[in-house]
Formats: C-alpha cells, sequence, structure tokens
C-alpha cells in the first residue's frame, strides 16, 4: 500500500510567509495528511506537505538559496527527517531542485523507502537513489518470554542481550547490502547505511525499494 498524494497548491508574496506553512505533526506512515493553505509553491520546486516531516537545509534555507542559473539547487548535504522514526541523510553535492518528497520518501515505523514506485526511480546515483546514511527510532528487542520490548533500563540488567541483538542486525543488514553503523539502547535507535535504494528483503518481508527492519528478534532475557 502506497500513500496517495493530494497535489495542493500555496499562493504567497514572500518566503517568510511560504514558511510560516510549515508543520510538525505525527502521523501514520500510510495516512493522507498534508497542509492545506492557499499559498505559492516553494522557490526552487521542492514539494514536501505531509505531516511531521522536515528537511536539512531547511525549506526556508533552501527559499533564499533559491535555483541557481541553471535551474538547480545544490546543496553539499541534505537530510530528510520523520519526528520520532527516523531519518535519510545524503552527503555530497545533490541538485533538490523539483524534487517532490510527497511521492518518493516514506520513513515509518522501522522502515524507510525511496522511490516506492518503481517507475519513478532513476539510475543509481540520481537523485535520491544514492548513497545514504539511515537512523531509524523505537528499534528494541523483544522478551519472547513476556511478549514485551526490552527497551534500555532492561538492558542494564540483562548487558548479554544487546551484543546478541547488535549482531542480529549486523548481519540482517550485510544480507541486503547495506551497512551496520551502531545501536543504541538508550533510544533503541539504529544506524546504517546503504549504497543506493534498490530491491531490499529482511526476514523473508519483502519491499521494493525498501528497507525494513523486522522488530520481532526475539531474545529470552539471560539465555546465551
Amino acid at each position: 500500500m502506497v500513500s496517495q498524494c493530494i497535489h495542493i497548491e500555496y499562493r504567497s508574496r514572500s518566503v517568510n510567509s511560504w514558511y510560516h506553512s510549515v508543520f510538525s505533526l505525527n502521523t501514520s506512515i500510510f495516512d493522507d495528511v498534508y497542509i492545506s493553505s492557499k499559498r505559492s509553491r516553494h522557490p526552487v520546486g521542492i514539494v514536501l506537505r505531509r505531516c511531521g516531516y522536515s528537511v536539512i537545509p531547511s525549506l526556508e534555507e533552501l527559499a533564499k538559496q533559491g535555483l541557481d542559473q541553471n535551474g538547480e539547487c545544490i546543496v553539499t548535504s541534505f537530510t530528510i527527517i520523520r519526528q520520532g522514526y527516523g531519518k535519510i541523510l545524503f552527503e555530497g553535492p545533490l541538485d533538490v531542485a523539483h524534487l517532490n518528497l510527497d511521492d518518493i520518501v516514506l520513513i515509518g515505523c522501522k522502515m524507510v523507502a525511496v522511490y516506492p514506485d518503481v517507475s519513478m526511480k532513476p539510475s543509481e546515483g540520481e537523485g535520491l537513489n544514492r548513497r545514504a546514511e539511515i537512523p531509524l527510532y523505537s528499534l528494541w528487542p523483544l522478551d519472547k518470554s513476556t511478549g514485551n520490548y526490552i527497551t534500555y533500563p532492561q538492558y542494564q540488567r540483562n548487558r548479554s542481550t544487546l551484543p546478541r541483538f547488535e549482531n542480529r542486525f549486523a548481519r540482517d543488514l550485510h544480507n541486503i547490502q547495506a551497512t551496520f553503523i551502531f545501536y543504541s539502547p538508550e533510544k533503541g535507535a539504529l544506524r546504517f547505511q546503504v549504497n543506493n535504494f534498490s530491491q531490499y528483503a529482511m526476514d523473508g518481508c519483502l519491499y521494493v525499494n525498501t528497507i525494513g527492519i523486522n522488530l520481532r528478534c526475539q531474545l529470552q532475557l539471560g539465555n546465551n
């Protein structure tokens, strides 16, 4: 299931009045929640109206930068954030002009997707189909004896759990040609790297152009 985009045009006389329409609400990954306002499109043509999402450089900074003489908006790095869920970080020069992020990026519970519609995916190295680092949040192992997730306070009492969970992540990421960077039990934050957004599978769950992390990595507390 892929979210159906609703395209709404803004009408504005200035960058500042446009910027104040930016939103910050948490919604389900497939909820079609967008800001509705009579304001103009973004000055560099970037589209990001889905609630809870933001970017670095900010939409305001990109509007001030504007398009160059070639009609491009080149940034040295670019980060797409969904509050409470995760980020996608792209390093290196990237033209963000006319990117419709509502159509091509999804960040949700334990997963990310870039170009979920394969017909929109450019060649490797073009657009957002390039190397990226991805932190995902609220990822904890499941204690199969209780059915509850093992959060940070329990890690302190059951330190043998963390290395096994990290090893599971590293193994599964390696299987989809991604690279494990680190795992933080305090926030349940997993950070890893991908070379591009092709077709990935994890734990038997196939996601097209999507990386899905299966959290039901069951561990019995106290067992090695």
